[in-house]
C-alpha cells in the first residue's frame, strides 16, 4: 500500500500457502502489527484450535513463534 510506496502498487501474483506447508516448515513465525489487527489477534488469542479460525492451528505448533506489538495489543 501507500505505507511503503508513493502509489498502490498493482499485484500481478501472490503466494498461497496451506497449514501442511507451514507444519513442514522448521520454524513459523507470525507478526502482527497494528491497532487495524488487534480484533483478529484476540479472536485468536481466546480461541481454541477450530477448524471454524484456520490460524489458531498455529497454537497447536511447538515451532510457532507469535510476535504483536502494543497497538495489536492494545496497550
Amino acid at each position: 500500500g501507500t505505507k511503503y510506496f508513493e502509489s498502490t502498487p498493482v499485484l500481478t501474483g501472490g503466494v498461497t500457502i496451506g497449514l501442511g506447508d507451514i507444519r513442514r516448515t522448521r520454524r513459523c513465525v507470525l507478526t502482527v502489527n497494528g491497532e487495524r489487527k488487534r480484533s483478529i489477534l484476540h479472536k485468536f488469542l481466546d480461541t481454541p484450535a477450530t477448524e471454524a479460525l484456520p490460524v489458531t492451528a498455529l497454537k497447536t505448533m511447538d515451532n510457532c513463534t507469535v510476535y504483536v506489538d502494543r497497538e495489536a495489543h492494545g496497550e
